[in-house]
């Protein structure tokens, strides 16, 4: 079923949950970037093993909440004002991340426009062997285990460039176009920080409290998500994507702002992130879409469909 074929809900339902609540969302981002802050002085104050862990645990998961909310700027969904919100996504939510907000947009959205077909960017993925399942349990968790320490970070960066020297299709031409406009400002944003690290004496606390969360924790729950939303579904899902649904303390640790709710995002792409739990009760009334929605309760009980 191609995106927008089939609409579910009245148009006027689905208008009054598209309606922005700018407030919602900056306040989502303070507490995001507190508990960040909180973190790392909790750390530094406490430099302890355990007390490490805790951080690192924090603020991986945390750097993963800020995708989530990038995930809603991509769609324009964070502020009304399109310029505010892309200014917004830059500064506290993509260079942070060491994301392009524009080649994401790029490739996000044509990840829409032809969801699983040969135009959709994250069959991509399909180039690793990673992202062919079912694999034994044991593959599974040690690709995992290898995102835990960084080395499937170190080893996809050797892969890409790589890759990049051959033009193979990772490196889509469509999508590796750097637009201009905020070129200078990007390399004046990692001037200023690297300046500041390095004139601050914070060498060593900014690879502790961010690139080490950001290349083992953060990475691995981006492959838990992109290998449960789109892959192993079989040719007969009618929406080609899964929905997983989690408790709250599931969701803050694994799947921030309801990044979970990936179906209804896709039959829905202009409704929040804070809309899409309302969304989904919507839709879980309509008979067609709670008999063809494929809708898991835990990531566990996902991984176990894609072990053998």
């Amino acid at each position: 079923m191609k995106q927008g074929e089939t609409h579910h809900l009245p148009i006027d339902q689905v208008r009054a949950l598209s309606g922005l609540s700018p407030a919602k969302s900056m306040l989502t981002l303070l507490c995001e970037w507190s508990i960040i802050a909180g973190a790392i002085t909790l750390g530094v104050h406490f430099p302890h093993p355990l007390v490490y862990a805790l951080v690192w645990i924090l603020i991986g998961t945390r750097m993963y909440a800020l995708y989530s909310l990038l995930h809603d700027g991509i769609h324009f969904l964070l502020l009304p004002d399109r310029q505010a919100n892309d200014i917004l996504c830059r500064l506290l939510l993509a260079w942070p991340l060491f994301i392009d907000l524009d080649r994401m947009r790029r490739a996000h959205m044509a990840h829409h426009r032809h969801l699983r077909t040969p135009d959709d960017p994250e069959l991509a993925h399909l180039d690793y062997r990673e992202f062919h399942f079912p694999r034994p349990a044991s593959a599974v968790a040690l690709t995992f285990l290898l995102d835990m320490t960084g080395v499937n970070f170190i080893k996809y960066k050797i892969m890409s460039l790589y890759r990049a020297t051959k033009k193979t299709r990772l490196t889509n031409p469509k999508l590796e176009s750097q637009p201009k406009a905020y070129f200078s400002a990007k390399i004046l944003y990692y001037a200023i920080i690297f300046t500041l690290v390095v004139s601050m004496g914070w060498i060593i606390p900014f690879l502790m409290y961010w690139i080490l969360p950001y290349i083992t924790i953060y990475q691995a729950l981006n492959r838990l998500r992109l290998t449960t939303e789109h892959f192993h579904l079989g040719d007969d899902a009618a929406y080609q994507t899964r929905t997983v649904k989690l408790n709250p303390i599931e969701e803050f640790f694994l799947s921030p702002h309801h990044l979970g709710f990936h179906t209804e995002h896709h039959i829905y792409p202009g409704v929040p992130f804070y809309r899409l739990p309302a969304l989904h009760r919507m839709l879980m009334d309509n008979d067609e879409y709670r008999r063809q929605a494929l809708v898991s309760r835990s990531y566990i009980e996902v991984l176990k469909q894609y072990t053998n």
